[in-house]
């Protein structure tokens, strides 16, 4: 296990504008988030909230095969980070294989995902944020 991967918080991308998606001119996108637990496993939700509104969503116990939050394995070696998953594209009855690799540095992951059914490649930086900084003491 890398030593730099941090587990007390989730990573995130910046804001990414679809400008397809975008309503009578006003852009829309989504952030990325990944979320890593020191049993192995790693969480996955794209959503157009910040992180404090996606906090209760993204653990364990909400996982649902083939749902919106699946749960990957995932393998370090040394900073390298890798996984796979399939995505549910239910709109389109697919099923997306999906590679991540990524690069694990001090405070945000460099990451390439490839799109397994037409070999698009994205790459990402995904910033790290603790979580208890979002939690509120109600």
């Amino acid at each position: 296990m890398s030593k730099l991967l941090s587990f007390d918080g989730i990573y995130r991308t910046e804001w990414i504008w679809d400008e397809e998606d975008s309503d009578l001119g006003q852009p829309s996108g989504t952030y990325h988030y990944l979320k890593f637990n020191e049993d192995g496993t790693v969480l996955i939700l794209t959503s157009t909230e910040p992180i404090g509104k996606i906090l209760s969503s993204l653990k364990k116990q909400n996982i649902i095969p083939w749902g919106n939050i699946p749960q990957i394995h995932y393998a370090v070696q040394d900073s390298s980070i890798e996984f796979r998953c399939k995505f549910a594209f239910e709109s389109m009855y697919l099923m997306v294989d999906t590679h991540f690799i990524g690069q694990i540095n001090n405070g945000w992951i460099d990451m390439e995902i490839i799109n397994n059914r037409n070999n698009m490649k994205s790459v990402f930086k995904y910033y790290f944020f603790r979580t208890d900084e979002y939690i509120s003491s109600d």
